[in-house]
C-alpha cells in the first residue's frame, strides 16, 4: 500500500505490452520506470495535499487569537 505505483505500473506493462514483441528485460525496465514514476506522483501529491491542509488548519484554527498565518 505504500507504494501503489508498483500495482499500476506493473498490471499497465502486463496488460498493455505482454503481447509485444518486447523482451522480458526491456519490459522490465519499463515497468520499474512506470514504478517510479507513478509512486513518485502519488506521494508528491500526498505531501502537498498535507502541507495545504497544514496551512488551512493553521489559518482557521479553534482558538482565538490564534489565526497566524503560516
Amino acid at each position: 500500500m505504500l507504494l501503489p505505483g508498483d500495482l499500476l505500473g506493473t498490471w499497465a506493462v502486463q496488460s498493455l505490452l505482454w503481447q509485444r514483441s518486447l523482451t522480458l528485460g526491456a519490459m522490465s525496465v519499463i515497468a520499474t520506470v512506470l514504478c517510479v514514476g507513478i509512486n513518485a506522483a502519488v506521494w508528491f501529491g500526498v505531501f502537498k495535499g498535507i502541507k495545504v491542509l497544514r496551512i488551512y488548519l493553521s489559518r482557521h484554527s479553534a482558538i482565538p487569537g490564534k489565526n497566524v498565518a503560516g
